[in-house]
């Protein structure tokens, strides 16, 4: 019989995966609203959309990945105790998270160059 999933592991990697969800779906919706925002002659609604996925990217970014690694650390503890499947589900979030928060280090400190 298998093992149960661990539900944290698989919520982990769910978080860790939002920062690249969220702004990419943001800038998708302005990419479709271009053409009908520039029939009526107004384009800061697309400006907007440009803003909101730029700091949906960085601030829900880093809480996100600060969630998904504690996420993840609890979820290998308690895989371990209780013998659970979804250590690399859990794993995949840390490592995903930490990546990110590397990326939200350099954007914010401007050291992108």
């Amino acid at each position: 019989m298998k093992n149960k999933r661990s539900r944290l592991a698989v919520s982990s990697f769910i978080w860790s995966l939002l920062p690249i969800i969220l702004p990419v779906t943001i800038v998708l919706i302005a990419l479709i609203f271009t053409d009908f925002m520039n029939d009526i002659g107004t384009d800061h609604f697309v400006s907007f959309l440009g803003i909101v996925a730029y700091y949906s990217f960085v601030i829900i970014g880093i809480w996100s990945s600060i969630l998904s690694i504690i996420l993840g650390v609890i979820a290998l503890f308690r895989i371990k105790k209780n013998n659970l499947d979804g250590k690399y589900f859990a794993i995949g979030g840390i490592v995903i998270s930490l990546i990110m928060l590397v990326i939200f280090y350099f954007i914010s400190s401007g050291n992108l160059n």
